[in-house]
Parts: C-alpha cells; sequence; structure tokens
C-alpha cells in the first residue's frame, strides 16, 4: 500500500469526529503514518470527502505529533 492510501485508512479510522474522546494512536497507525506522504490528507484538506467520512482534519494534523514522529502536515 502507498504512503498516502495508507494516511487516509489511519485518519478514516482513527480521526473520527464524532467521537469527543479519541484513543491515542497505537503502534500500528503510528508506523503506517510514518511512511504517509501528508501532503495527500492536504489536497482533501476541504472535501466533501472529509466529511463524509467524518475526519476531524485538526485531529488528524495531532497525529504526527502524538507518534513523536518529527513530521508534520505541509498545509
Amino acid at each position: 500500500m502507498e504512503g498516502h492510501a495508507k494516511l487516509m485508512v489511519v485518519t478514516m479510522t482513527s480521526v473520527n469526529a464524532a467521537d469527543p474522546n479519541p484513543l491515542p494512536p497505537s503502534a500500528v497507525c503510528c508506523k503506517a503514518l510514518d511512511n504517509a506522504d501528508f501532503k495527500c490528507l492536504c489536497f482533501f484538506k476541504n472535501s466533501k470527502w472529509m466529511t463524509e467520512y467524518k475526519v476531524d482534519f485538526n485531529r488528524a494534523k495531532e497525529l504526527p505529533g502524538k507518534c513523536n514522529l518529527g513530521k508534520s502536515f505541509p498545509c
């Protein structure tokens, strides 16, 4: 699976806007993020897709920090 696809799967399952108290990212989530292309999520930042899958972009942007990856979104 390509890096950007991994990021999309991770954010869809881990950053649900409906959950006010999400669990911390798992090791599997962090490993996927470490290999992800963050530009992909930036491309979809304001898209209908994010709303349909209930992905909270602000929470998604926090994942690299919560995983201590030393990376961030370029948008």
